[in-house]
């Protein structure tokens, strides 16, 4: 069976800069990403959901649905650290930006 790939680069920023983000595919642990990097993971093809997170706080949870062969590319990187604080609390579980850039077969 062809699987499907999520690629995601994580773009430089001030905040974070010394730490990873975890990655969660399907509820699942599947690695992580640090300042300036990239990684891929191969899926079967379907419906998946991807997030991230580091220590209490987390990335929205985008759902997916890739076809056999196609590669979809993510983008996170942390919020304006004028908004900390609120980030880490009450906007927690939006602390991380993570959004779709383009879908490709």
């Amino acid at each position: 069976m062809k699987t499907a790939i999520i690629n995601i680069s994580r773009k430089p920023a001030f905040s974070d800069l010394w730490r990873s983000y975890k990655i969660f595919i399907d509820g699942k642990q599947v690695g992580s990403i640090r300042h300036g990097k990239q990684c891929s993971f191969e899926v079967s093809p379907g419906h998946h959901e991807v997030f991230l997170t580091i220590d209490w706080a987390s990335s929205q949870r985008l759902s997916l649905t890739l076809a056999a062969g196609e590669q979809i590319n993510l983008v996170c990187q942390a919020k304006n650290p004028l908004f900390a604080a609120y980030n880490a609390t009450i906007g927690s579980e939006d602390y991380i930006k993570l959004y779709q850039i383009d879908k490709t077969s």
